[in-house]
Parts: C-alpha cells; sequence; structure tokens
C-alpha cells in the first residue's frame, strides 16, 4: 500500500509539474497580449519594422509629408494604403501641423488598435495555419490571440488545483505538503527567468520582435511564482518547527508529570516509614 501511495504520489508531482509550467505559458502569453501591456511594445516594433524596405513608414511619410499637407488644403484627411500590411491609413488633417513624427505615431496608434480588435473570422488554429507573412502575423498579437491563451490558463488552473489536492491526500506526512509545492512551483518557474535575456542576445528580426512581444511578461511572472514557491517552504520550515517546538514541549510536560508522581510516590514511601 506505501509503495503504490508513493508511486501515485510521484505521478501526480510531475504531472503537476508540467500543468504548472504549460500554465505558465499560458498565463504569460495572456498578460503579455493585454491591450494596455501590449500597445506600447507595438509601437516599437512596428517603428522598428520600418526602417527596413517591406514596409518604410517612416519614410513614406518623411518624403511626401510635402503632398501630405498639399491634400490636406482641400481634404479634411488624407488617406495611405500600405501594401505590406494591406491597411488604408486615414489620418486626419488638423494632426499635420504637428508635424511627420506625430503624423507617424497616430497612423501606427490607430493601426493597433485596428489590428488588436479586428475580427479574424477564423479560429485560432485556422489562422496559425494560414500565417502567411506579416500582415497576418498581427493575428499573434490580437484580442483572439490574448482569450484563446486566457481560455488555456484557466483549464491548467483548475488542472493544477485537482492534482494539488490529489498530492493533499496522497502525502503521508502533511507538514511536508507546503515544502512539495513550493518545489514544484520554483523548478516550473526557472525555464522562464532568464527568457527576455536570451531574446536580447539573439540577433532581431520580425519573428524575434513577435516573441519577445508574446513573452514579454515572463520575467515578472517567474518572480512572483518563485517568490510564492519560496514563501510556501517557509511555511513549510515554520510547521516543522512547530511540530519540533510542540514535541519537545510535549516531551518536558511528560517529564515535568513524572517527576509530580515521583515525588508523590517518595513522600507517599516516607509517611509509610514514619508511621512504621
Amino acid at each position: 500500500m506505501g509503495f503504490i501511495r508513493g508511486s501515485l504520489l510521484v505521478i501526480a508531482g510531475v504531472f503537476l509539474f508540467l500543468s504548472l509550467l504549460i500554465g505558465n505559458i499560458f498565463l504569460i502569453l495572456t498578460l503579455s497580449l493585454d491591450y494596455n501591456a501590449i500597445q506600447p511594445k507595438l509601437v516599437s516594433a512596428i517603428k522598428e519594422l520600418s526602417e527596413n524596405e517591406k514596409i518604410n513608414l517612416a519614410d513614406e511619410v518623411t518624403k511626401n509629408f510635402g503632398d501630405i499637407k498639399l491634400q490636406c488644403q482641400k481634404n479634411s484627411e488624407f488617406i495611405y494604403e500600405d501594401s505590406s500590411l494591406s491597411y488604408v491609413f486615414n489620418i486626419p488633417c488638423n494632426i499635420t501641423s504637428q508635424g511627420p513624427q506625430f503624423v507617424l505615431d497616430y497612423g501606427i496608434n490607430n493601426f493597433i488598435e485596428q489590428t488588436y480588435y479586428k475580427d479574424y473570422e477564423c479560429d485560432f488554429l485556422n489562422c496559425i495555419e494560414n500565417l502567411k507573412d506579416l500582415k497576418t502575423s498581427f493575428f499573434l498579437v490580437s484580442k483572439e490571440a490574448h482569450d484563446y491563451w486566457k481560455g488555456k490558463f484557466y483549464f491548467s488552473l483548475i488542472i493544477s488545483f485537482i492534482l494539488v489536492f490529489l498530492i493533499f491526500l496522497l502525502i503521508e506526512q502533511k507538514d511536508n505538503f507546503p515544502f512539495v509545492i513550493g518545489a514544484v512551483l520554483i523548478i516550473s518557474s526557472l525555464p522562464f527567468m532568464k527568457l527576455n535575456l536570451i531574446f536580447s542576445i539573439i540577433s532581431a528580426g520580425p519573428i524575434l520582435l513577435f516573441l519577445k512581444i508574446l513573452f514579454s511578461k515572463s520575467y515578472g511572472v517567474s518572480l512572483v511564482l518563485s517568490i510564492s514557491g519560496f514563501v510556501l517552504l517557509g511555511v513549510g520550515l515554520a510547521l516543522k518547527l512547530f511540530r519540533l517546538g510542540f514535541f519537545i514541549s510535549k516531551k518536558l510536560e511528560e517529564k515535568e508529570e513524572e517527576n509530580v508522581k515521583s515525588e508523590k510516590t517518595m513522600k507517599k514511601r516516607k509517611s509509610e516509614e514514619s508511621k512504621k
């Protein structure tokens, strides 16, 4: 019975590690793809990509700024269609007075918002299969992708809770439970601790830019999980010390009771001897 229980405990621990490892990925993707977190990173990424010949938005705006101002003399907005992104930029003419950089920032921010909340009219796996170029790759940083990973994270969280409960039932010494869960938490968080550093070493490119955005929250998630793991280790240690203290206290009480009984016995004997 002990062997079977121990084997089940090891299996449950391995599955918990895998569940937490995969769940960490889902959580990182979910947090990284939140609009408030991803918007400034996408602005930087698009500006970086705009320096190459495929997009070249910055050069286009700078070179054609004179024509833009001329067009705005007759219209309330000017329109620029980018073939690489298959996106039509509609820029209000009342912002052209603030210069080409402001125009570029406005266009990029508008593009990001429209692309992020776009209805891609396909489920996640079909959209992934149809990724062909930079234009279609923006699905990876969309709200649909965010919601997909969020659902996967909640599913992995439920599985993890079930496994934690199973480990609690299987483990014989319950005060070892925080040590087991804490250790698994720490180990499962370690692979993502230096992920951003690895990305910074690798040479830049469109794929790397997207990966850096998708895993931008990896360090924060890893840090929180590892701290949680160490807290559980501390709880486990406190329980061990409490148990040890309780054991020592109990032994001292038993010793005191023995001494009291011994004294009473001695007094009784002396009393009986004096009577004789």
